[in-house]
């Protein structure tokens, strides 16, 4: 199988109509990087199957000395000067050699540009083999075939037409896929926040392309966003952000965007990670000083332990 297969098969493509997006934006994220949208792009222009594109052999020597030839007796023929020779010119070599050069290296350049594009265009077509279940792929296949329309931008287009949702089934779904990570840290310390983080920003990239301002606008959207922050990652930001907010828009006052909270939100947990060793510590200081003894001493309270034959000793 190609080195340029799949750089994720994360997204896979299955009787489910919600896993069409998802499939969709990588397909694509996949053509793009190797080039070939403009081969496969369901919405776009139809684009010949890339194999079948195959650039034909430049005409041979004995061809073009052939080709050469008949337009020497051509000309032969059309001369009614008295001077015109008993026969006609027969070609030679030289008479195409430049010609014969200049048609072998276009075709070496096409040859090279079409042999390119294929590789990327059956890399693509076997990211579609992992991604996409057997059985949702061989009707269409075989009915392509028939028809003499087997491109991978036509099985797309197909996959498409069976399997993409509506316009307002996906936006049902981005909604519900937003919910669903907001509701994801369900305690204090159930998610690592950085992680979470990252999936509310693809969440609310999504709600954002398709227009759901529901999500990504207005104060109940922010309310909910660092109310989430405030009782689930990080209580005492999320508490000072939100009182912020909450007055600025009891004063009709203009506050931050969502992604400005998640951007802001993004900074101080990294600046938070990088301080646990500290943490850590003052948490056994605390320790230490409420067991009112030291790290390195013994306690004077410990009790007395029967295992030891002097009974004064004590457990360090």
């Amino acid at each position: 199988m190609s080195a340029l297969v799949a750089l994720t098969t994360a997204a896979r493509l299955t009787s489910d109509r919600n896993s069409w997006p998802l499939w969709l934006s990588e397909f694509k994220a996949q053509a793009l990087i190797r080039g070939s949208w403009k081969h496969v792009n369901p919405s776009g222009p139809t684009a010949p199957h890339v194999p079948s594109t195959e650039p034909t052999l430049p005409p041979s020597i004995n061809e073009l000395l052939e080709i050469e030839n008949k337009i020497l007796r051509s000309e032969w023929e059309d001369d009614v000067s008295e001077q015109k020779p008993k026969n006609p010119k027969v070609a030679r070599f030289a008479d195409i050699k430049e010609e014969h050069t200049y048609r072998l290296r276009e075709y070496q350049v096409q040859h090279a540009q079409w042999s390119s594009e294929n590789v990327k265009y059956q890399a693509l077509f076997d990211w579609v083999r992992l991604t996409v279940d057997l059985a949702l792929i061989e009707p269409h296949r075989e009915r392509l075939i028939v028809e003499d329309k087997w491109t991978l931008q036509n099985l797309v287009r197909a996959l498409q037409l069976k399997y993409a949702p509506t316009e307002e089934a996906t936006k049902e779904y981005i909604r519900n896929e937003y919910r669903r990570v907001l509701e994801l840290p369900t305690r204090p310390g159930a998610v690592a926040p950085l992680v979470w983080l990252n999936d509310w920003f693809q969440a609310l990239s999504r709600a954002q392309v398709r227009g759901l301002v529901e999500i990504t606008e207005g104060f109940t959207a922010k309310k909910e966003f660092l109310q989430v922050v405030f009782l689930k990652l990080a209580p005492e930001w999320g508490r000072n952000q939100l009182q912020k907010a909450t007055e600025a828009d009891a004063m009709r006052e203009p506050t931050r965007s969502l992604e400005e909270y998640g951007r802001i939100l993004k900074a101080h947990l990294q600046a938070g990670a990088s301080a646990p060793t500290k943490a850590i510590s003052e948490a056994y200081s605390s320790v230490y000083t409420t067991l009112g003894g030291r790290s390195d001493g013994t306690a004077p309270h410990l009790h007395r332990c029967p295992c030891f034959e002097d009974l004064t000793a004590r457990h360090q």
